[in-house]
């Protein structure tokens, strides 16, 4: 006799997105926004082979997003939050598996007179039997009279920094990784890459800087007894200062776990993400006003996460401010 129980298969997502305008000089305006998103799947299921053997499947996924943006003649800001959680738990028989996992990113972004202010936070945690991965990594970027400085750093090791002004600085690293120094317009850019899948990047122009981080990493298939347990996480995190104040966050987790005994089998598996984006925008503007409206958006697929905003203007200049990064490949 076959018995099959699949009980949890939930699919949940969320984007917000608000905006503003303002007045500014005769020959620029600025337009302040923030999307964020979250969501993810999470699905147990029990299969046994014979009659009165307990099957169990059970398994919820919560999540929540928010974004704020504000702007007045003084001072501008704009921010997203987002976070998701899956558990899951699977028993055929003498066969069990359960997971837990969270996903959790924000930015945030300000902007006051010369004073200006960007941050990125991503981290994941999942836990699937001897299964277990931990990753966060945080970026900021500070501008003020003078001098404007960006800087990243991840949980394994990663770091990024970039300055201009006063003082000039460069410099990136991964461990056990490789670094590049590539000349780019009107400046330069290090970036440290290693075989794991961490990746760091920093940017120095003359009027603006940047840092991030990007990781790619798994647990590999652990094997312990008759079960099978494995994770991965993509994490992305970028601020910069400069004309644009920007910050890009997101974060994803995945795993799958299997026990088999020989009469059953249970499965529990999830895949569940957040990603957000807050931006303070300078573009020309050829009466010194914004009026018009503006979309935000910002995705992952795969190993790449993309950012775009369009603008279209009410004196017909239309502009989109569009970034995807390719950050590794299976």
């Amino acid at each position: 006799m076959l018995k099959r129980v699949f009980l949890v298969h939930a699919r949940l997502a969320a984007s917000l997105l608000i905006s503003g305008s303002l007045f500014a000089t005769a020959a620029y305006a600025e337009v302040v926004a923030a999307t964020s998103g979250a969501g993810g799947d999470v699905s147990s299921a029990a299969t046994i082979i014979g009659a009165g053997d307990a099957t169990t499947a059970d398994g919820k996924i919560t999540f929540g997003t928010k974004s704020h943006a504000n702007w007045d003649k003084h001072a501008k800001d704009a921010g997203t939050e987002g976070h998701v959680r899956a558990t899951a738990f699977s028993r055929a028989g003498d066969a069990h598996q359960s997971l837990s996992m969270s996903a959790n990113s924000s930015t945030g972004v300000f902007a006051a007179g010369e004073a200006k202010h960007a941050r990125a936070n991503a981290s994941v945690d999942g836990t699937i039997g001897a299964a277990h991965l931990h990753v966060s990594a945080q970026a900021m970027a500070i501008s003020s009279p003078g001098q404007m400085t960006a800087q990243a750093s991840s949980s394994n090791g990663a770091y990024a920094f970039a300055a201009s002004g006063t003082q000039n600085a460069l410099k990136t690293f991964v461990p056990n990784g490789i670094t590049r120094i590539l000349q780019i317009s009107m400046g330069t850019e290090s970036i440290s890459c290693n075989a794991g899948g961490t990746c760091s990047h920093a940017t120095m122009t003359s009027n603006a800087v940047s840092a991030g981080i990007t990781i790619v990493t798994t647990t590999g298939t652990i094997v312990v007894g008759n079960a099978r347990q494995v994770l991965q996480a993509f994490l992305n995190v970028e601020a910069g200062v400069g004309p644009n104040v920007t910050a890009t966050a997101a974060s994803n987790i995945s795993g799958k776990g299997t026990s088999f005994v020989k009469n059953g089998t249970a499965v529990v598996s999830a895949n569940i993400g957040t990603q957000g984006n807050s931006s303070i925008l300078t573009f020309a503007s050829s009466n010194g006003s914004y009026g018009g409206s503006i979309t935000a958006k910002s995705w992952t697929q795969g190993f790449e996460t993309c950012v775009s905003i369009k603008i279209r203007a009410a004196n017909g200049k239309n502009q989109t401010l569009s970034k995807c990064k390719q950050t590794a490949s299976r």
